[in-house]
């Protein structure tokens, strides 16, 4: 159901990147309401979205294997970056503390010709790394959102995954269990590299645009520690655990497999009680 006549407003803004190119973005914003359609059962699908991992389906419908492959485009690059932000950082610029330093008692001063050139570089390499992402994300994601009526996914908070998970223990660097900060920081650009909200938010805006359903579960649900089979839930399982056997059914699991098809059947419960609601209700 949509309303004849909405009120629609557009919003024009010119941005200027990183890499000096002006870009002209257009933004309508119009009121619609839409009902719940109705899906097909058979055509639904739960997503396990990781770093390891891409997406993990509950079916093999799509993909052979049910998985996505993350290719990790930033990583393919961390050597070149290294290579040019060292270089930078040796420049006459503000990357260099040296510079920082003598701009204070001269703020005339101004980066070297060869200090922006290299900048621009950097800056270049990124936007690319970026470019190159998106085009893979959209095609996954199109993909998917063509060939499934409906699609459960999880309510990630993506920036709760960025806190350092490091207890105060593993922080005093005089404790047996000290962990250094370095690995963390490794664990977080796999994190940002794979960029798991733009991801999602892919998938659902492309399934308001083919007509389908994607319902994200509820955040605290425990997909991968639920067994799919008997309901059975494995407390305290660490992240490093991949694979699992259930002690009550005796089911192997597969971490990632088993958390997509637990999101798929919570997805698909939460949005038939929403609709015996509506219906109630209407």
């Amino acid at each position: 159901m949509k309303i004849d006549n909405p009120k629609k407003q557009i919003t024009t803004a010119i941005i200027k990147d990183k890499c000096g190119d002006y870009w002209i973005c257009f933004k309508l914003n119009s009121i619609v309401y839409k009902e719940l359609p109705i899906v097909d059962e058979e055509s639904k699908v739960g997503l396990d979205v990781g770093k390891k991992t891409l997406i993990t389906c509950s079916n093999n419908i799509v993909y052979n294997n049910g998985e996505v492959e993350n290719k990790k485009f930033k990583s393919q690059e961390r050597e070149h970056l290294k290579f040019l932000q060292r270089k930078l950082s040796r420049s006459w610029g503000w990357a260099n503390p040296k510079f920082k330093e003598a701009h204070k008692k001269d703020d005339t001063i101004k980066p070297s010709k060869g200090y922006e050139k290299l900048r621009l570089r950097i800056a270049k390499l990124n936007r690319d790394i970026v470019n190159k992402r998106n085009n893979y994300y959209n095609n996954v994601t199109a993909n998917i959102v063509k060939n499934y009526g409906f699609i459960g996914i999880e309510s990630l908070s993506v920036k709760d995954m960025f806190k350092d998970p490091r207890t105060d223990e593993q922080k005093d660097i005089n404790s047996s269990e000290f962990i250094p900060k370095k690995y963390v920081c490794r664990t977080n650009e796999n994190t940002a590299d794979a960029a798991l909200s733009e991801l999602l938010r892919m998938i659902s805006y492309k399934s308001d645009w083919y007509g389908r359903v994607c319902y994200p579960i509820n955040r605290y649900y425990p997909s991968s520690k639920t067994c799919h089979v008997c309901g059975y839930i494995k407390k305290n399982m660490k992240l490093s655990v991949r694979n699992w056997v259930c002690p009550e059914c005796g089911t192997k699991h597969d971490r990632d497999r088993n958390a997509a098809i637990n999101i798929e059947n919570e997805a698909w419960r939460e949005y038939l009680a929403k609709l015996n609601e509506s219906e109630k209700a209407g």
